[in-house]
Order: C-alpha cells, then sequence, then structure tokens
C-alpha cells in the first residue's frame, strides 16, 4: 500500500514571546499566577472550620462546600483559656485555667517544655536527654541516659531541623501522644556526621563555631524512633535500622494515640514511605 501526504499549504504563526511581569508573579492581593494554600486555623465544630487565606479569615460549612467571609460571631469562642507550659528566667512554669505554677527550681538549660493533652506532665529535653514532670506532685523523670554533645533524645541535630522539620520545629524531636499515655521521640547520633568550622566576626575578636553538618556524600545522623511512658520505665524503639542512609518526617499518632505513622525518605529524597507501628 502505497501513502501518500498531500501538502495543500502549511500556515505557521508564532505568538510574540511575553515575559511574565513582577505583578502577576508578586501582587499583593493575591490575584496573580500564584495564590497561597487555606490554612485551617480552627475548627468550629465537626462540620465548620475557620479557613486563613491571604491574611483573611473565611468560614467554611464542609459539608456543603459553601465559603464565606467569617464574620464576628464566628470567631467568638468560649473555649476556656489553653493550658502552656514555658520557660521564664531558666526554670519551667505552666498556666493552667489562668494560673501559673513553677515546677522546677534548677538552673540547667531546659528546651522546649510541652505540656501533655491531659495537662498532667510536661516533656522537656535538658542536657540532651528527654524530661518529663508531673505537674501536680512536680516529680522530674529523666526518661533517657546516654545525651552528650553528639547524642540527643528529643532534640534534632542541626541537619534534621534545617533541612527535614524546618525551624518552626525549635529543636523539638519529641511528640505527645493524644492520650498522653506514650512519648514518641528521636535518638539522635550525630557522631558519623563531620564537623563544619564557622568563623563569625561579631565582637571585638570574634569567634569559631563547630557545627556537624554533612557535606554532599557525607554521612547523615543516624536516628532512632523511640516511645516510652512519662513515668518512664523500658523504651521501645521502632524497627528501623539506623546505618541505613535515610532520613524520617516528623511523625503522627493516630487520634486515638494506639498508634505512631513515621514518614521514611531515602537520602535522594525521591521515595517516601509511610510506616504505622502500635
Amino acid at each position: 500500500m502505497l501513502l501518500m501526504v498531500l501538502a495543500t499549504g502549511v500556515l505557521v504563526t508564532q505568538a510574540q514571546k511575553k515575559e511574565l511581569t513582577d505583578a502577576q508573579y508578586f501582587k499583593s492581593d493575591f490575584k496573580g499566577i500564584t495564590q497561597p494554600l487555606s490554612v485551617v486555623n480552627r475548627w468550629i465544630d465537626d462540620s465548620h472550620v475557620l479557613l486563613m487565606k491571604g491574611g483573611k479569615l473565611s468560614f467554611l460549612d464542609c459539608k456543603t462546600g459553601v465559603e464565606r467571609d467569617a464574620t464576628a460571631a464566628d470567631t467568638k469562642t468560649t473555649d476556656p483559656p489553653k493550658s502552656a507550659a514555658f520557660n521564664k528566667g531558666g526554670d519551667i512554669y505552666v498556666t493552667i485555667n489562668g494560673e501559673e505554677t513553677q515546677l522546677t527550681t534548677d538552673k540547667e538549660k531546659k528546651t522546649n517544655p510541652t505540656i501533655s493533652p491531659d495537662n498532667n506532665y510536661v516533656a522537656f529535653t535538658k542536657k540532651n536527654d528527654l524530661y518529663t514532670i508531673n505537674i501536680s506532685t512536680k516529680k522530674e523523670t529523666r526518661l533517657t541516659t546516654d545525651g552528650s554533645d553528639v547524642i540527643m533524645n528529643g532534640y534534632a541535630s542541626w541537619v534534621y531541623t534545617e533541612e527535614i522539620l524546618g525551624r518552626a520545629s525549635t529543636y523539638r524531636t519529641f511528640w505527645w501522644s493524644p492520650d498522653s499515655k506514650r512519648l514518641a521521640f528521636f535518638r539522635t547520633d550525630d557522631s558519623p556526621v563531620p564537623p563544619y568550622t564557622i568563623t563569625d566576626g561579631n565582637g571585638q575578636h570574634g569567634y569559631v563555631e563547630k557545627e556537624r553538618y554533612p557535606k554532599v556524600g557525607d554521612s547523615n545522623p543516624e536516628v532512632k524512633i523511640g516511645i516510652v511512658a512519662p513515668e518512664g520505665n523500658n523504651i521501645t524503639f521502632a524497627d528501623f535500622n539506623e546505618k541505613d542512609d535515610q532520613y524520617f518526617g516528623a511523625p503522627y499518632w493516630t487520634a486515638d494515640g494506639s498508634a505512631l505513622l513515621v514518614q521514611w525518605l531515602n537520602r535522594g529524597q525521591n521515595g517516601s514511605v509511610l510506616f504505622i507501628g502500635e
């Protein structure tokens, strides 16, 4: 069979090339080519939520999909004052129902005090070990014992904070279960990571700082994921080989606290697996 193509004429047109303008990229009214995603401000009830987008609150009915501008009535809340744990003057305090209580009296540096969902405990890190305090008795419990300059329990290495968890994590790598019965945490061994020397010109004579920072091809921190009760006892570690070249994203507890979801990434960060463990 002979196939033939009959060309009766070809018209080629080329659209004039136009560069995108700064206004299209960065319009402050979010009507350019990029727009921010909505962020949950808070749930009103099981089917209504307040969303924040472009600095404005909107009210969404999740059952109907109808979204409108939020009113003052939508944002009014009758929720009780939130409980919180915080550092003040080198010690840990809590505020529960508007009442402030001091929990510690030592001046050792304590980081990321975090109150449990049931308001019975505060977890924090000190000298790279993970601790809890029973709020009612003020009993302090040391959950890990091997913290050092390179072993960090509940506290992130530089590369995990900068590249994986984000600076908003403030180096915290421990997470309360919703039922307050367990804490999940990262045990990070930074010893395989080569130190990187940083010089700073601040001050009269400047100073030298060393940070363990993996360059291309260097070893990453070795991370184990542990689970422990707030009063201590045995630590259970997840069945991962910490020697593998891998990353873990922030884990999440299921709503009832019965299981932990763990995000696993290969070093190339082009493969992701979600594990679940009880």
